[in-house]
C-alpha cells in the first residue's frame, strides 16, 4: 500500500504542493533447519511484509520426524507439520527434524497395537487387545472375584535420544478403577530399568509385578555403539518386528567372538524377502571386531540376506565365519541393487561349501573399494569344502577373494567389482576359484559385469580335486575369475606375486591333456588308472597354458606319446614337468627349449628321446 501525504505551503509568491510517499516496511525472515527434511519457505533469508502471517511447512525425510519449530528461540504450535508465524520484525525461524523412534511390542497370547512413529520425549500408548486371564493384563476385584479389563492401557514415556542400547521407560496404570481394587500385572515389558508408578488418587496398591511372559519394547533412533545394539538390530530385522531404514555406528564395536546371528535372513517368500535387511548401514569409519559364526548355516556373515541395501564405510577385523552355502565376511547373500562399498576386511577365515567370498558370498549388485587382506606371516583364508553341510548341490566350489559368485540381474545398472584389493590371502576350493571372483554367471547380456581397477597381490589360488568324488576335471583356478558363464569386461586390473595351482585326480587321457594345458602356474595331477597321452599333445607355458606340471602316477603307468613341451613367445619358460611314482613308462618326448626340466623320479623306459642336456641322478638324488 502506498500512502500519499500532501502538504501545502502558502508562500508569498504562490502555493507549493509537496507529495511524500511512504511504502509499507519489510522485515527479514531467516529460515534454518537441523536434521534432514525440506522446509517452505526454504532455508535462507526472505523478505516479508511487516505484520504479515506466513505458513512454515516442514516435510521430514525418510526416517525423520518434525521435532519442533522455534521463532526467535521460542517454540510455536505445530499442526500437521506446519505452523502459522506472524512476523512483526526481523525473525529467525528454526525447524528441527530428528530421527524417529519406532516401538515394537509383542504379547505372546493376545498381541498389542502400537501407534507410531514417535519423536523424542513422546508418550507411547500400548494397547493390549483385552483378553482376560493370567497371561494378559488383568484387574482382579477380590470382593466379587470378578475380572475386568478397565486397566488395559499403559503409557510409556521415552527418554531423550533413546537408541538400541537403552530404553528408559516409565509406565503408569490408567483406567476407571473402583476403590479397593487390587491390580496384578503379568506379561509386562521385560527390559531392565523399568519403573512402575501409580496414581495415588486412584487408591491402587500393587500386589505383584511379574515378567514371566516376554513383551519387548525396542526404541530406535538409528545410532549404535555397542555389541548388544547390533544384536538388537539382528533381532528386529530377523523377526520382522520393525523396519530399519538406516543404521549408523557411533564407535568401534567388539563382538568378543561370541556366536553371531547375521542381520537379515531368508524366508519362504523368496520374492519379497520380508526378513532381509533393506536399509542403509553406515559404519562412519569405525571398526567391528571379532565376528564369530560357527553354525555351518547357509547365508551367513555380518549380514545374512540383504535386498537393495547400502552397506559402507567400516573395517572388519579378526573375522571367523564357518557356514554352508552363501558365506561372506560382510554379506552372505546380496540381492538386486545392493551396493557394498569401502569395507576393509582384515585377518579373516571364511569357510563354507558353496558361494564363499571374502566380502560377499553370493552377489547381485556391486562391490567397490573393498579390501581383503591378511599379513605376510598370517594369510587370510577363504575356502570351500565339498559337502561340509547344507544341501546336495554344495560341492566345494565358487570361491573368490572379494565375491564367491556374481549373477547379473535385470536392473538398470552395471554389476561390478571395482577398485577392490586382495592381498596376503589363500583361496582354496574344489573348483571355480579366483583371486577376485569365483564364478560369474551372465543371465542378461544387456547388463554386463565390469571388473575394473582391482589389485591382487601375494595370493595363492588353489583348486583341489584330489578327492574326485564328483567327477569334475576342469578346476577353473585363475587370478581374476575362476569360472565364467557368459561375458564380462575387465580393465586396469593388476596382479603380482600371485600363484594359481590346481590339484586334480584324473582317470582319462582327455582329462589329463586338458589339465596339463589348464593355464595355472602349477598343476599337480594324480593318476587313478594307467593312461597314455594322445599323439600330438602340446604342453605349453604362457597364455592359457601351464608353467609347472607334477604328475603323481600313484603306481600307475603313464605313456607319453610324442608329447611336446614348448614355450610361447616372449614368455620366460622356466617350466617343469615332473613325473613321480610311475610304473613302467613308455615315453616319446621332445623338448624345444633347453631351460625346461623334465624330471623323472620313477622307473622309466624311454624310446626315441633326444635331450640337448641331461643330468642323471642315482636313487638317492646324486649326480
Amino acid at each position: 500500500m502506498i500512502i500519499a501525504l500532501v502538504i501545502a505551503f502558502v508562500i508569498a509568491i504562490g502555493v507549493v504542493v509537496v507529495i511524500v510517499e511512504f511504502q509499507d516496511p519489510k522485515v527479514t525472515v531467516t529460515v534454518s533447519q537441523e536434521g534432514e527434511g525440506t522446509v517452505d519457505p526454504s532455508v535462507g533469508t526472505h523478505d516479508f511484509d511487516k505484520d504479515s502471517t506466513i505458513t512454515v511447512k516442514a516435510t521430514p525425510a525418510n526416517g525423520y520426524l518434525l521435532y519442533g519449530i522455534t521463532v526467535n528461540g521460542e517454540s510455536v504450535a505445530v499442526n500437521n507439520n506446519q505452523a502459522e508465524v506472524k512476523v512483526s520484525a526481523d525473525t529467525n525461524i528454526v525447524v528441527t527434524f530428528e530421527n524417529y523412534a519406532s516401538v515394537s511390542a509383542q504379547d505372546p497370547v493376545a498381541g498389542m497395537s502400537v501407534p507410531g512413529p514417535y519423536g523424542r520425549d513422546a508418550t507411547v500408548t500400548v494397547n493390549f487387545k483385552g483378553l482376560v486371564g493370567a497371561d494378559n493384563l488383568m484387574v482382579t476385584n477380590y470382593a466379587s472375584q470378578n475380572y475386568g479389563t478397565k486397566a488395559s492401557v499403559l503409557d510409556m514415556r521415552l527418554s531423550n535420544r533413546t537408541n538400541f542400547e537403552s530404553a528408559s521407560i516409565t509406565m503408569s496404570m490408567t483406567g476407571d478403577l473402583s476403590k479397593g481394587t487390587v491390580v496384578s500385572l503379568s506379561g509386562g515389558p521385560q527390559p531392565t530399568g523399568i519403573s512402575m508408578t501409580y496414581d495415588s488418587t486412584s487408591n491402587m496398591s500393587v500386589v505383584s509385578f511379574t515378567t514371566t511372559h516376554f513383551s519387548q519394547f525396542l526404541i530406535y533412533d538409528g545410532h549404535v555403539s555397542t555389541a548388544q545394539g547390533l544384536r538388537n538390530i539382528a533381532q528386529m530385522v530377523n523377526t520382522g518386528m520393525a523396519d530399519i531404514p538406516y543404521v549408523i555406528l557411533d564407535k568401534d564395536i567388539d563382538l568378543n567372538n561370541q556366536e553371531w546371528t547375521p542381520i537379515g535372513k531368508d524366508s519362504v517368500d523368496s520374492v519379497n524377502k520380508p526378513y532381509a535387511f533393506d536399509g542403509t548401514f553406515d559404519g562412519k569409519g569405525f571398526r567391528i571386531m571379532n565376528l564369530n559364526i560357527s553354525t555351518g548355516n547357509d547365508q551367513v556373515g555380518l549380514f545374512g540376506v540383504v535386498v537393495n541395501a547400502r552397506i559402507s564405510d567400516f573395517t572388519q577385523m579378526n573375522v571367523s565365519v564357518i557356514g554352508g552355502s552363501k558365506v561372506g565376511s560382510v554379506v552372505g547373500e546380496s540381492m538386486f541393487e545392493t551396493q557394498v562399498s569401502d569395507v576393509d576386511v582384515r585377518n579373516c577365515t571364511v569357510i563354507g561349501n558353496h558361494f564363499v567370498g571374502g566380502v560377499v558370498g553370493y552377489m547381485q549388485g556391486t562391490v567397490t573399494e573393498c579390501t581383503v587382506t591378511g599379513t605376510s606371516d598370517a594369510h587370510s583364508m577363504i575356502k570351500a569344502i565339498p559337502n561340509m553341510t547344507g544341501t546336495v548341490y554344495d560341492n566345494g566350489d565358487k570361491v573368490g577373494g572379494i565375491v564367491g559368485y556374481v549373477q547379473n540381474h535385470q536392473m538398470d545398472m552395471a554389476y561390478s567389482v571395482s577398485a577392490c584389493e586382495v592381498g596376503y590371502t589363500d583361496l582354496v576350493a574344489y573348483r571355480d576359484v579366483g583371486g577376485l571372483i569365483g564364478c560369474i554367471v551372465e543371465t542378461n547380456p544387456n547388463y554386463a559385469v565390469m571388473i575394473n581397477g582391482n589389485i591382487v597381490y601375494d595370493v595363492n589360488v588353489t583348486a583341489d580335486q584330489t578327492v574326485n568324488q564328483y567327477g569334475y576335471v576342469t578346476p577353473n583356478a585363475n587370478k581374476i575369475v575362476g569360472r565364467l558363464s557368459g561375458e564380462y569386461t575387465a580393465r586396469n586390473n593388476s596382479f603380482s606375486q600371485t600363484v594359481t595351482m590346481v590339484r586334480v585326480e584324473v582317470d582319462s587321457n582327455s582329462d589329463l591333456e586338458e589339465i596339463m594345458n589348464n593355464g595355472s602356474d602349477k598343476v599337480y595331477v594324480k593318476l587313478v588308472s594307467d593312461l597314455a597321452l594322445n599323439s600330438g599333445s602340446d604342453v605349453q607355458y604362457g597364455g592359457r597354458n601351464t608353467a609347472q606340471i607334477q604328475i603323481d602316477g600313484n603306481n600307475n603307468t603313464l605313456t607319453l606319446s610324442t608329447t611336446q613341451i614348448s614355450s610361447m613367445d616372449l614368455v620366460n619358460p622356466g617350466g617343469m614337468l615332473m613325473l613321480t611314482n610311475l610304473g613302467m613308462t613308455s615315453t616319446q618326448t621332445s623338448g624345444t627349449w633347453d631351460s625346461y626340466d623334465i624330471l623323472f623320479r620313477c622307473n622309466v623306459t624311454m624310446e626315441s628321446v633326444t635331450f640337448d642336456k641331461a643330468i642323471a641322478l642315482d636313487n638317492i638324488g646324486k649326480t
